[in-house]
């Protein structure tokens, strides 16, 4: 419903005052209001921001946004990286290590695997779903907080939460290669589909 309000009533409104702090300024009272909306019916605060997100996604404001943005960022994912190391001990990684490469395994599996099966119902070849699978078999920025509001109810401890973040951090290194050795599977693919189209 906010969605469908966004895009028919408030996208044109901002587009007829053609301001671009307007954009902008929008677009954190709606990140705003819907944070809190969360938080006020107790849901963590990033479910709003997550709930922001797909309000957002796919129109003319979020493209406007996104490059008026973009040098911020690009600053906040560089401070997302450092604080993900400063929140890491090495006695977790040491002390669990066989604990967390069984777990990296087990997210590059199911991650792979449920990216294959969503793309292939999307209509794209075996080969190419794979790899696209592949490429998004990281553990994302949400696995995060959703582990941090675990441990804070008492579901995980803090050593869990500290493999878990290890888990995070070896995926993200590992991204890079996965997506490399995704897109080798995904062009034949794409090929064969544009010669027989």
């Amino acid at each position: 419903l906010l969605r469908a309000v966004l895009r028919g009533w408030v996208i044109n409104v901002l587009a007829g005052l053609r301001r671009v702090e307007l954009v902008v300024l929008s677009a954190l009272v709606i990140l705003t209001a819907l944070t809190l909306a969360a938080q006020s019916v107790g849901l963590p605060l990033a479910i709003g921001a997550f709930g922001a997100g797909l309000v957002f996604g796919g129109n003319r404001l979020t493209a406007q946004v996104d490059a008026l943005l973009l040098s911020f960022r690009e600053t906040f994912a560089v401070v997302f990286f450092v604080s993900l190391g400063l929140l890491l001990q090495p006695c977790a990684f040491t002390a669990g290590m066989l604990n967390i490469l069984a777990m990296l395994a087990i997210v590059l599996v199911l991650k792979t695997a449920a990216g294959l099966i969503a793309l292939r119902l999307t209509g794209l070849p075996w080969k190419a779903s794979a790899g696209m699978g592949l490429g998004l078999a990281h553990l994302g920025e949400f696995s995060l907080l959703l582990g941090l509001n675990a441990m804070s109810a008492g579901v995980i401890s803090q050593q869990d939460y500290q493999q878990l973040l290890c888990v995070a951090l070896a995926s993200l290194i590992l991204t890079p290669f996965l997506l490399k050795l995704g897109l080798r599977w995904t062009e034949p693919a794409f090929h064969t589909v544009a010669e027989s189209a």
